[in-house]
């Protein structure tokens, strides 16, 4: 295999990525998704609760109240999805790549006015809270997946079916499809605006992600959100402390 290596330079004086930021101003999505490796049926059943009722967006989205925390500690309000159907793909490719063998589960979810657009509901806490320094760096995980945060749960209602995806060796593919029984099936779609129920000390935050090979990926939508990242499940690392603000993509 040949290695080729893309640069992607993100100058954040710039306005950072402009081409994920117009996720934003779309129309709210119908279907999510989440990336978990736990199986269907641990998720069927009684569908995705949050670690607690901490609704502070800006800790949520910065992986403060969900990962980067002792267990104890972890009481995010927030279950992150994403509503970018390709940008899932991906994460689960490189997720399984670097976990050959191991399954991810890929679940479709129904969503309806309970899912909040991550980065309309940081900039509603920017300008509740000016004081919090948030930074354009803070956006960038939420960005590029276009993260839809749902409140406190997501019921097995709105959870259609999982894609559980393996890795042969060659390329990451569909290994089973799994049907919720308990889905029901309605015409709604995720909240038109951010959310502004915002509770928070305001205090400023690094930005936690997980780097999997080719990918960034905001570190409470991360798939193993149960256990604090480390060498064996991805590394866990601060967007601020990148140099020069430049991110590097290794493509294979």
């Amino acid at each position: 295999m040949i290695s080729r290596t893309f640069f992607l330079i993100v100058w954040l004086l710039l306005g950072g990525l402009q081409p994920s930021a117009a996720f934003a101003d779309a129309d709210p999505p119908k279907f999510v998704w989440r990336l978990d490796r736990r199986p269907p049926d641990v998720i069927f059943p009684n569908g995705f609760g949050s670690w607690g009722t901490n609704t502070d967006v800006f800790a949520h989205i910065s992986g403060n109240s969900c990962v980067n925390v002792p267990p104890a500690e972890r009481n995010s309000a927030f279950i992150s999805t994403t509503a970018n159907n390709p940008w899932a793909i991906l994460a689960v490719s490189a997720w399984t790549r670097q976990f050959p063998g191991e399954v991810m589960y890929l679940y479709r979810i129904r969503a309806d006015i309970n899912f909040y657009n991550g980065e309309r509901s940081l900039r509603a806490y920017e300008t509740r809270y000016p004081q919090a320094g948030v930074t354009p760096i803070n956006y960038i995980p939420s960005q590029q997946a276009n993260e839809y945060i749902a409140l406190m749960q997501i019921q097995t209602t709105h959870i259609e079916e999982a894609v559980g995806y393996r890795f042969d060796g060659t390329e990451t593919n569909p290994d089973i499809v799994v049907r919720n029984p308990n889905y029901v099936n309605r015409n709604t779609h995720a909240a038109e605006e951010g959310y502004v129920g915002n509770e928070g000390e305001a205090d400023r935050h690094n930005t936690w992600a997980v780097r999997l090979r080719n990918m960034i990926i905001g570190s409470c939508a991360g798939a193993r959100s149960d256990l604090r990242y480390s060498a064996q499940f991805g590394e866990l690392f601060r967007l601020e402390a990148m140099p020069l603000n430049i991110y590097i993509l290794q493509m294979e």
